[in-house]
């Protein structure tokens, strides 16, 4: 097999070497989800991050593709996305295994992920970066532990 060629160049990013899967219809509502459970995903760019990921020629990307593209069109269908997108979320905290909230629970861990690694969420967050810390490493401030367990809980992540 020829592969999947070379270690991308993170200093002149080129394209995405496979078609994207997910048509604007799908894209649509993957956004409208995406807003619902992270307001200003969209903004980030969460859209097109998963879309690049489920059209990866991986593993796991292929069998994320598999369960989230049928999930989405499904999702296309209802009348109330908003309503549904938030039922199926909080279904998902369960320990529910339907097709529909194992969808929904790594469709939302995808969405989360993809936004609070981009520099929106990261700001959201409060994250400075990588820089070096003199001495014994502090820990977080109180004020971020705070604003990082608020997020959590408005999420419905925690355990």
């Amino acid at each position: 097999p020829v592969g999947y060629g070379t270690d991308p160049n993170l200093i002149s990013p080129q394209p995405v070497p496979w078609p994207m899967t997910l048509g604007d219809v799908q894209l649509n509502t993957l956004a409208s989800v995406a807003e619902v459970l992270c307001p200003g995903a969209v903004n980030a760019g969460v859209p097109e991050v998963l879309n690049e990921w489920l059209s990866a020629p991986y593993a796991d990307q292929i069998r994320d593709r598999l369960l989230i593209v049928p999930g989405l069109d499904w999702l296309t269908e209802q009348d109330d996305l908003r309503t549904t997108t938030i039922t199926l979320a909080e279904h998902a905290d369960q320990t529910g295994t339907g097709e529909r909230v194992r969808f929904m629970a790594r469709l939302r861990t995808l969405i989360v992920g993809a936004y609070f690694s981009s520099p929106e969420g990261e700001a959201e967050l409060g994250y400075v970066g990588n820089r070096p810390i003199l001495g014994p490493y502090p820990g977080t401030s109180d004020e971020a532990e705070k604003h990082l367990q608020e997020l959590i809980a408005s999420l419905d992540l925690a355990e």
